[in-house]
């Protein structure tokens, strides 16, 4: 591989993901997808060849793209253009972690059509940005989103549940995001949660009130793991949901590996195995 790396993902013995400037990604970009089977790439470091980013045939390759940290100029109306290119129909996932931007610039975005997994973690979002993506259309094929540490408080909260376009989605991750018990209550009461496998609502610490609304629940029919770590949820409630779900946890432990492994493409820690383990985790070992 050329020396231009700054890191690598190894997967099934070989190298599938490289982290690289984006001058660098231009510039050897055939290089590296004629050394490895290159299927992650996560760029940094735009400069001043960022924006040529956007024709280039180079992603036709790629199916996982990470901006993470990447301080992109999102505020530039130009970046739009990078996000409605032709070259990016391919992609199955895509983290803009990080980085602070108008969600208008994915929301306007047409040939994302093989999109399955979006990570949005600490982007700064608040309920407008929430009313943004659920009027985007692409939101219906997505099975994957990360909103960890970002302030969409209730409000946000409320207005995703509500929001039809949710309807396939296996694993969502809402912690560190302000949320209180009327968020368990949404979740609780939403119809379109049936296929949700996987729920992450850690370190929001007001959320202790709406356990009752997750243990009520008629339409989590999907749910194989559950994660409330420092919700400051006792024991006694923790049981009680590990209870209501109990059939439906024995047989999330059965599933295959594979699940486990696709839910780690895209998460805090992006090329560390997911931590999604099936049963309800409230930060204390289980009985």
């Amino acid at each position: 591989l050329p020396g231009c790396l700054t890191g690598r993902r190894y997967e099934r013995g070989c190298v599938e993901g490289v982290v690289v400037s984006a001058e660098a990604f231009l510039e050897f970009g055939e290089d590296i997808f004629r050394a490895a089977p290159i299927r992650f790439v996560q760029l940094t470091q735009f400069g001043e060849r960022g924006l040529e980013l956007a024709g280039s045939p180079l992603f036709q390759r790629v199916r996982f793209l990470s901006f993470k940290g990447g301080q992109i100029p999102f505020q530039l109306a130009e970046w739009g253009e990078f996000f409605v290119s032709n070259q990016l129909t391919n992609l199955v996932g895509l983290d803009l972690s990080r980085n602070s931007f108008s969600l208008t610039c994915l929301t306007d975005a047409k040939p994302l059509q093989n999109l399955k997994i979006l990570g949005l973690e600490n982007c700064n979002l608040r309920y407008e940005n929430i009313q943004e993506l659920i009027q985007w259309p692409g939101l219906e094929q997505i099975e994957e989103l990360y909103l960890s540490g970002n302030d969409i408080g209730d409000r946000g909260a409320r207005a995703l549940f509500n929001s039809e376009r949710i309807q396939n989605l296996r694993i969502l991750d809402l912690s560190r995001n302000q949320l209180t018990g009327d968020s368990g209550y949404a979740v609780g009461g939403s119809k379109n949660v049936s296929k949700l496998e996987h729920l992450d609502l850690s370190y929001n610490e007001n959320l202790r009130q709406g356990a009752e609304g997750l243990e009520t629940s008629d339409t989590l029919h999907s749910l194989v793991s559950l994660h409330v770590r420092n919700c400051k949820i006792s024991r006694e409630v923790i049981a009680g949901l590990t209870s209501r779900f109990e059939e439906q946890l024995e047989r999330g432990r059965w599933r295959s590996e594979l699940t486990r492994r696709v839910a780690g493409l895209f998460c805090s820690q992006r090329y560390q195995p997911r931590r999604w383990k099936h049963g309800i985790s409230n930060g204390v070992p289980s009985e």
